[in-house]
């Protein structure tokens, strides 16, 4: 890939530069291996804490499809991380180009958790979180928040002719916070949350993001509870931020890699 394809300037610069070459980039297609490198990062992430069992190795094989040569069956672990790659493989595939919803956030959270659409029911027990640092909306609440929320999504649809980085990292902590302190399911928030920030990148055309789960990172964790305890996204608006300039810069460098490797190749050093 040449920067006479993209119209757009190789050289490392500031954030707006990364965004419009990813943006041309996204146009032409990430690829297949780019997608599979970062989900099976996502992923890993997602699942390590829970399930140390999971190698790498094991998630780069399901990212594929692939079953247990040996005929073995598929552990909780491993259904789990399928239900993630089935969940990111329809953001990609049909969700982006889509309205986002409170609909859409339920059928984001089925696939991820593994359960029918039409069995999915707000949550209707009194919950805490993160030890019983914050305690969430009451249960009989729920509705009405998701209400507000869906005001919020649709305001999120509206930024395409963004080009501030702030601006996206700004709305997608405010959909990430407003659903962690709502707890609108009985359980899989944190993994609902990650990946409705990821669709909400997506939409806005920009790169998938690694978030830690609150449990693996105490800064993160940190960051949500000050969120939830203000009622805002600030708190976790500027960490966001930076992930997005990393994960530009990643595909960038990626991409580079890419054509270098077939650059040599075709001067016949490989």
């Amino acid at each position: 890939m040449s920067t006479a394809r993209t119209g757009v300037r190789w050289a490392r610069g500031p954030a707006d530069d990364l965004l419009r070459w990813f943006r041309a980039l996204d146009a032409e297609g990430l690829g297949d291996a780019y997608l599979t490198e970062v989900w099976c990062s996502l992923v890993w992430h997602a699942v390590r804490g829970k399930y140390r069992r999971l190698a790498l190795s094991d998630i780069r094989r399901l990212a594929t499809g692939k079953q247990h040569a040996d005929g073995r069956a598929v552990s909780a672990g491993e259904t789990d991380a399928i239900r993630q790659f089935a969940a990111l493989r329809l953001i990609e595939s049909e969700w982006r180009h889509q309205a986002l919803s409170v609909r859409r956030v339920v059928q984001l959270y089925a696939v991820a958790c593994g359960c029918d659409l039409d069995q999915v029911r707000w949550r209707t027990d009194r919950l805490s979180l993160h030890g019983g640092v914050h305690t969430p909306v009451d249960a009989p609440d729920i509705p009405a928040a998701m209400e507000g929320y869906e005001a919020l999504l649709k305001t999120a649809c509206e930024p395409s002719g963004e080009t501030d980085l702030s601006r996206f990292a700004g709305l997608a902590a405010e959909l990430f916070t407003h659903l962690i302190r709502t707890h609108p399911f009985p359980d899989g928030k944190g993994r609902t949350g990650r990946l409705l920030c990821n669709l909400a990148l997506r939409r806005w055309r920009l790169p998938y993001i690694d978030l830690p789960k609150v449990r693996n990172s105490e800064e993160w964790l940190g960051s949500v509870n000050e969120a939830i305890e203000s009622a805002s996204g600030g708190a976790i608006a500027g960490i966001l931020e930076e992930h997005i300039v990393t994960a530009l810069e990643f595909a960038r460098d990626y991409r580079a890699g890419l054509s270098l490797d077939v650059d040599n190749r075709r001067d016949g050093r490989r």
